[in-house]
This record gives structure tokens, sequence and C-alpha cells, in this order.
């Protein structure tokens, strides 16, 4: 599937294409227009979408949509590591990253703003990250050469 025209899911609707984007970036389900099944950002690598049409504004307005407006941060990931899990994994494994991403970056924040409590949570956070590429990662790639 190279080409397809996605609708607003759950009743959500968009006035622009800025909001589109930033619901997409934060995976939003959007309603596939010819079978009304839901897809999100992540799918798109999937099923080989490049580019794409929205529907918005009440369903009266359409846009293009290049899958290199979104922030695809986890397709800068070697090859090798995406193959070397299972769809259920990946998506676990995306998920939960970003999840830990992002709770860094609040912690970070915090931190910057003289709230010292959250160093812990932030030592915590690190600690997550590198257990979950640990764990997901090197187990499933390197041990199939053995």
């Amino acid at each position: 599937m190279n080409y397809l025209t996605l609708l607003p899911a759950y009743g959500r609707d968009y006035k622009s294409k800025k909001a589109i984007i930033e619901h997409l970036n934060n995976d939003r389900d959007f309603l596939e227009s010819t079978t009304l099944k839901p897809i999100n950002r992540p799918q798109f690598k999937e099923l080989n979408i490049s580019s794409f049409n929205v529907r918005y504004d009440q369903q009266r307005k359409i846009t293009n949509i290049n899958i290199k407006d979104l922030k695809m941060w986890f397709l800068i990931m070697p090859i090798s590591i995406i193959k070397g899990l299972s769809d259920n994994e990946k998506t676990f494994y995306l998920s939960f990253r970003k999840k830990l991403l992002e709770d860094k970056k609040q912690y970070q924040a915090d931190i910057k703003r003289g709230e010292t409590q959250y160093k812990k949570s932030l030592t915590a956070t690190n600690k997550n990250l590198k257990l979950l590429d640990d764990t997901f990662l090197f187990n499933k790639i390197h041990l199939k050469n053995y």
C-alpha cells in the first residue's frame, strides 16, 4: 500500500494541517477511508507509505502529508534492530522507549528549573532506557548469531 486517504477518528476534527501533523506525531489514530480501520504513524513504515491525504474541517478540505513531514524518530535506528523484533515486541519497545524519553525530557526540564528531587527519577529513567535497549536489542540480534 503506497497511497491512502485518512479521516479523523473518534469524532475528532481538525482545522489545519499543523494540527493534523501534531496529532500524527503523537500517534493518534486516524481511519483509513476505504476500510475505516484505525491507523497511526508507526504503521506507515510497515505499510511502506510515503505520502497520504487527510480529510479535515468536517471532511470539506483535503491535504497531502509527506511522511518526511512527520517525526519518524524510530526510522533512524539500524534496520537490523527493527528486523530482529516481532511486531508485538517492536510496538512495545517503541512505545515504551518513547514514553521513557518523554519522561527523561520532563525530568531534565524540572531539574533545570531547580527541582532537584527529580534527579533520582532521571537516573532511574536512564537506567530503564539502557535496560530496555539491552533486553530488546542486544539479546534478539546477537543471540541469533550463536
